[in-house]
């Protein structure tokens, strides 16, 4: 390990969202937060001892490991966490961005998109159906 491979680290991940981006700040903190949660619930880590060992395997075996692990984070945050999907999808996607800066590894959009499968979302209707009069 280099000095360089030091420069890498979640506070420097977090250092390049603009100071002003409040918002962004927290989403991001809150997607590490439920990270964390997941890396100790599922395998008994630290996130950081995941990227770890996410790092040294190599070639398309870590992409599909990635892959696998991203899927069970998904489903983590929807079954255990009872998260909406349209936030959990928020949330892998921020992993996502997180695992490209730590790993040095690119996974696009798409690649996700055809990886992590999603259930459907139900549609809720939040007003009761009413009968229309007929005059």
């Amino acid at each position: 390990m280099t000095f360089l491979d030091s420069l890498r680290s979640r506070e420097s991940y977090l250092d390049r969202i603009p100071k002003d981006s409040v918002g962004s700040l927290a989403q991001e903190k809150a997607a590490l937060s439920n990270f964390d949660q997941f890396c100790e619930y599922k395998f008994k880590v630290s996130s950081d001892n995941m990227l770890r060992e996410l790092r040294k395997i190599n070639g398309t075996k870590q992409e599909s490991v990635i892959f696998e692990m991203l899927q069970n984070f998904a489903n983590f945050m929807v079954e255990e966490q009872h998260m909406t999907i349209s936030t959990a999808k928020h949330y892998v996607t921020k992993i996502k961005n997180h695992l490209n800066y730590m790993i040095e590894i690119k996974i696009h959009n798409e690649d996700l998109r055809q990886n992590v499968r999603w259930s459907k979302e139900e549609q809720r209707d939040d007003y009761p159906y009413r009968l229309k009069r007929q005059d």
